[in-house]
């Protein structure tokens, strides 16, 4: 054998070929019968440990893609709720600073309900505050209105904030 060059077993190898099918390919019936009677069958499957290596992480990566699609439907039921109440909400919120910047501390100290948007149903509850309590008569209030609902045995919600400035009117 020469150094530098290849065998023909060399280039099966090279091939990609298992040590197994090399010998089967290499030389006819004789070989194939030789390395049969050599060979226990038991080289040519899967350990039992590496099927349960391959079905542990299989079963891993399910579980993954489970958990992540239940919180993907999670967060879609509540954003879908979320923009069935946010225009209520917006729309409450300015009908309150347009009545406490015309009317004042006359307007009333804040209100609650319930609303049904599509049969769910969601609780809003609006609360006025004065800032700055001690001008006479006040003229900055804050306005809080908190939406909630019920999802599953969870109660989620949503909160906005704005300011009314009452100017009063000389006459």
């Amino acid at each position: 054998m020469v150094i530098g060059a290849l065998t023909r077993e060399d280039n099966i190898n090279k091939r990609g070929f298992t040590p197994l099918e090399s010998s089967l390919r290499l030389g006819g019936k004789h070989n194939q019968r030789k390395h049969q009677q050599r060979t226990p069958l038991f080289l040519t499957g899967f350990t039992l440990i590496e099927v349960l290596v391959t079905t542990a992480v299989l079963s891993l990566g399910i579980v993954l893609i489970y958990r992540a699609f239940f919180t993907l439907l999670d967060s879609f039921g509540y954003y879908s709720n979320y923009l069935r109440v946010i225009a209520f909400a917006d729309e409450k919120l300015w009908q309150a600073q347009d009545t406490l910047s015309c009317s004042g501390s006359d307007a009333g100290a804040g209100s609650s309900g319930r609303l049904n948007i599509q049969n769910k149903d969601f609780n809003w509850r609006l609360s006025v505050s004065e800032v700055g309590a001690g001008s006479n008569p006040p003229q900055l209030y804050r306005i809080d209105l908190a939406v909630n609902w019920h999802e599953g045995q969870r109660i989620r919600g949503l909160t906005r904030n704005g300011y009314a400035l009452y100017i009063k009117k000389e006459e």
